[in-house]
């Protein structure tokens, strides 16, 4: 609406006019100073940017652009780029107040890395920042596909599969069937496998699970039940209830059924998971990829170092985070120096019990608080 004559759109023209460009769609880091027609770097390929922008810690765009053409010489993809870098490189000299800064970043899907010095006539302050997150969440069709994965049960925070109403078929026992221990109506149960390869080459270390539903996971609309596993128990949520004529209805309130305790299976590098009996099912997980910390299933990581000098103090800290799927690790470390004493501490907190070590040194005396005090000539 903002074209008013021929020449707007001829200089429109031009500046298309044998541009190359590849189809894209996903998520992917992006740099926040982008606009919407802007050409960006995707795996060393242009791609026009259409899409929207969000900030969760760092700015990350969905984008949307599509090339419709006849032939296309590059296939539209759909992947998340974690490959992509925001690397910031920044110097400040404030003459006025006597300070000089500099500042190197790099942002990541899943990480981000901070070194910041600043310096001024009476101190000079370092600290260097490492956040990374080793959770991952995929979602998919038919089956699903988690990369990265570790060998083992535990690894898996959240699966979830949501019900069908035309694949979660139930037919009720005829009454002029016998009784048996085997006979289980159809869509009274379902197969669940964890494998390392895909359900079109099914391997021999595949982990089979069965599930004993009284009734199957139903949707009505964009309403569904699901079944879930949570940090290890498995749940399943009605919200479709039948009527007396069987005809479905949306439930005023959630009702939740508790199956026990279920931890799938993971494989090295690639697990597969889906539903033996039906396909077209949509699930979803959230996994815990391979870390240098796997053997305490850390999810989040964060370190922060800092030193801090000044004309009659040093001080130097150092603090570690490990978020667990079941509780946080903290430990840290300190270290003050002045012409007079020497402070160290030391801590490590694990959920609600924390354990702390003390050592203050003056000319006078020295001061020693732990739980467990070692010796050695």
């Amino acid at each position: 609406m903002y074209i008013v004559d021929s020449d707007q759109v001829e200089n429109i023209y031009n500046q298309l006019n044998n541009l190359e460009c590849c189809g894209f769609e996903g998520s992917t880091i992006i740099d926040p100073s982008l606009d919407i027609g802007d050409i960006v770097i995707i795996d060393n390929k242009k791609v026009i940017f259409q899409g929207d922008m969000e900030y969760v810690g760092k700015f990350k765009s969905s984008i949307s652009s599509k090339i419709q053409a006849k032939s296309k010489e590059e296939t539209t993809r759909t992947v998340i780029s974690d490959k992509a870098k925001i690397r910031r490189v920044q110097s400040e000299i404030n003459q006025i107040d006597g300070r000089i800064t500099q500042l190197v970043q790099e942002t990541g899907q899943y990480d981000e890395k901070i070194s910041k010095v600043e310096q001024d006539i009476d101190s000079i302050n370092q600290k260097v920042s490492n956040v990374a997150d080793f959770t991952r969440t995929v979602e998919g069709k038919n089956e699903i596909h988690l990369s990265e994965t570790i060998e083992g049960k535990g690894y898996i925070l959240d699966f979830n599969i949501q019900g069908n109403t035309d694949n979660f078929v139930y037919l009720p026992p005829h009454d002029g069937l016998t009784p048996s221990n085997n006979l289980v109506p159809l869509g009274g149960y379902f197969t669940i496998i964890s494998d390392k390869q895909n359900r079109a080459n099914m391997s021999e270390e595949a982990e089979i699970v069965r599930i004993i539903l009284e009734e199957p996971l139903r949707n009505l609309g964009d309403i569904f039940d699901e079944f879930k596993i949570i940090k290890g128990k498995a749940t399943v949520i009605r919200r479709i209830g039948v009527k007396d004529d069987l005809s479905l209805h949306i439930l005023e309130n959630e009702e939740l059924d508790e199956l026990g305790e279920l931890e799938l299976k993971t494989f090295k590098d690639d697990t597969y998971i889906y539903v033996e009996e039906y396909y077209n099912l949509a699930y979803s997980s959230k996994y815990i990829i391979q870390n240098d910390y796997s053997e305490n299933y850390v999810t989040n990581y964060e370190a922060n170092s800092m030193i801090s000098q000044e004309s009659n103090k040093i001080q130097e800290t150092v603090k570690e985070n490990f978020a667990t799927k079941n509780e946080l690790i903290e430990e840290s470390s300190q270290r003050i120096q002045t012409a007079q004493e020497i402070r160290q501490e030391v801590s490590r907190k694990v959920g609600e019990d924390e354990v702390i070590s003390k050592i203050n040194q003056s000319a006078e005396e020295i001061q020693i608080e732990a739980n467990k005090i070692s010796l050695k000539r």
